[in-house]
């Protein structure tokens, strides 16, 4: 029953602030008989009124200082130290509109096929809903279709960290979530789903299970830089394109993979609004492209060679 399982929040986070007070905030006021809130920060510092803050919840939480910034080793942190058999990952900068949030995810886990939920997420600063794609279940590129901003209860291929729980047994049986995904960390809750698929589980998709992003708030992986134009927008995108050709590599493969390469290319390279950009953004974006390539086929041998 869904009153007996216990459920670890797991909130990495990573230089933010006032957000991050108001996240915590939304998970302390949920109405659910058993959780813990377990907060990985990867922050070197903080603001004053943050401090203050973490300092009056800290009889409500377990905060784990960590050194070193990256998403994925702070989740599998945050699984190491978990008490629950449910684990939820927010983002930190989410606000929870309805107290029933673990609630609507535990509901799903009455089915011992479901080894994984996805979440609803809306734009914080217009919550406006989409359509459900069925392409989006496709194994092969259904990933590039998937969004959570729907009303369709479904099983889906991936899920996204601002919003998803793992029974922690089957994410120990998996073996965890893949540290080989850096830097802004692209990818590694699809890479998480389609290793759970293989071994027997299903993600639902619970449109029921709301959160509302702030979507290019300062702070965290700076996903801002998906769409941006700026000189930093270079760097970010080095870990975009190294993450999702070693996912492609590693969980799909085959002659498709020059497919991806050529989509890729022409979506976050040689798009109209880039091309404007001029000649010096067109060289920094190719020199990272390829760099990215490059380093997407060497993790995905190095990670072929120790499987």
């Amino acid at each position: 029953m869904e009153s007996f399982m216990r459920v670890s929040v797991i909130l990495p986070t990573y230089r933010r602030e006032g957000l991050l007070c108001q996240t915590i905030d939304h998970v302390l006021k949920q109405d659910f008989p058993d959780f813990e809130l377990l907060v990985l920060d990867q922050s070197p510092t903080h603001e004053m009124e943050t401090k203050r803050f973490l300092d009056s919840v800290a009889s409500h939480i377990s905060y784990i200082l960590l050194e070193k910034p990256g998403v994925v080793a702070a989740c599998n942190e945050g699984v190491r130290n978990a008490g629950g058999e449910i684990l939820l990952f927010i983002d930190d900068d989410i606000a929870i509109p309805d107290s029933k949030l673990l609630q609507c995810h535990v509901r799903n886990y009455q089915d011992p096929h479901i080894g994984g939920v996805a979440g609803k997420i809306l734009d914080a600063a217009d919550p406006v809903e989409g359509i459900y794609n069925s392409y989006s279940l496709n194994w092969k590129w259904g990933f590039l279709q998937t969004r959570c901003d729907h009303n369709m209860r479904a099983e889906t291929v991936t899920a996204q960290g601002a919003n998803m729980s793992f029974r922690k047994s089957v994410i120990l049986e998996v073996g965890g979530f893949d540290e080989n995904y850096d830097g802004n960390g692209f990818r590694w809750e699809t890479d998480f789903c389609y290793r759970l698929k293989k071994n027997g589980f299903q993600t639902i998709y619970d449109p029921d299970a709301l959160v509302l992003h702030h979507f290019n708030s300062p702070g965290g992986n700076e996903n801002l830089n998906l769409f941006g134009r700026s000189s930093q927008s270079h760097e970010w995108h080095h870990s975009f394109f190294k993450n999702t050709f070693y996912f492609f590599l590693k969980n799909i493969g085959g002659a498709a993979f020059l497919s991806l390469i050529w989509g890729q290319y022409r979506s976050h390279v040689m798009n109209r609004p880039y091309i404007k950009e001029g000649l010096g953004f067109e060289i920094a974006r190719h020199r990272v492209f390829f760099k990215g390539l490059r380093d997407g086929i060497a993790t995905y041998l190095s990670w072929k060679n120790k499987s």
